[in-house]
């Protein structure tokens, strides 16, 4: 059988009190697997911790209907994140081939894969591992109580993936004022887009600018958007239905910590999760946040 293979790195790890097959996965790498048959499979190599010293394994997977609770079985708490691993990998094998057999095939696998994972994460869109874990959290409640599937649109954000993200809504004539709560931070960045909009600058010209000045503030301890510190992601709302979109709140008003803002242009939720592990036991699943400067302290603030 035929194997390509490509590294993907969990970096959490996982609870001993779940009792998986692999405990405290480091590195997996994922591979490509045809069988003679010609179906497609997976093997995912794991290193992980046994009794305290690096352990090489892994496991081959059929990508059929039982995968889910096989992964439920061998990772515990972190199966969605191998399973969203392993969608990555297949949707890597839908251009290369002009079978029509083995396109067929690759096609049949993902829909089987996405009939499992109650959410999509959009190919640029960045998350931590924690946050993903919670989004999984809110999107199987969601799936199961309406079949809806969780489309996140945006996470993790760079001063510069921060800056456009403003541009954009300051463009759209977006009601700064009510979207971000840290109103002088916000105030600061809208000057500097004004004023490099007076200077005729080009897009990309004031989105540098912008970069310039929410670097500026981090440096001072201080930041505009949860995006930032890794805990939000934003989930699209316009493909929702008025009853899902009310059962999304409810669900997200169940979960301890959870924040939601809801924002219309464009339409969709804001989430902000907490930053410890949600799975307990897994102190390496915390996402350290940065120490905030008093100026800027506000646990309300978006």
């Amino acid at each position: 059988m035929r194997r390509l293979a490509v590294i993907v790195t969990l970096g959490a790890a996982l609870p001993a009190a779940a009792a998986p097959r692999f405990v405290c996965p480091e590195v997996i790498t994922v591979s490509a697997v045809w069988f003679d048959s010609g179906a497609l499979g997976v093997h995912v190599a794991v290193i992980h911790r046994d009794g305290g010293k690096p352990s090489h394994d892994g496991a081959t997977y059929t990508l059929d209907d039982t995968l889910a609770e096989r992964l439920e079985e061998d990772f515990g708490p972190f199966a969605p994140l191998v399973l969203r691993r392993i969608e990555a990998r297949v949707q890597e094998l839908s251009g290369p081939y002009r079978d029509a057999t083995v396109s067929q095939e690759v096609l049949h696998c993902l829909q089987t894969i996405h009939r499992h994972l109650p959410y999509r994460v959009r190919s640029h869109v960045g998350l931590h591992q924690n946050t993903e874990l919670w989004v999984h959290r809110l999107a199987r409640e969601l799936r199961r109580r309406m079949g809806h599937t969780m489309i996140i649109t945006s996470g993790n954000r760079s001063p510069e993936k921060q800056a456009a993200a403003m541009y954009g809504k300051l463009a759209r004539g977006s009601r700064y004022r009510r979207l971000y709560k840290k109103r002088k931070l916000a105030e600061e960045i809208r000057q500097a887009y004004r004023a490099a909009r007076r200077k005729g600058m080009r897009r990309q010209e004031i989105i540098q600018a912008m970069t310039r000045v929410i670097e500026e503030q981090m440096r001072r301890g201080c930041y505009v958007s949860a995006h930032l510190k890794q805990v939000a992601v934003d989930v699209r709302s316009y493909d929702m239905i008025r009853r899902v979109r009310r059962v999304f709140r409810r669900v997200t008003e169940q979960v301890d910590g959870v924040k939601l803002l809801i924002e219309k242009r464009p339409p969709h939720f804001h989430l902000e999760v907490p930053p410890t592990a949600v799975v307990t036991g897994c102190p390496r699943l915390e996402i350290q946040q940065p120490e905030e400067s008093e100026e800027c302290k506000d646990p309300e603030d978006r």
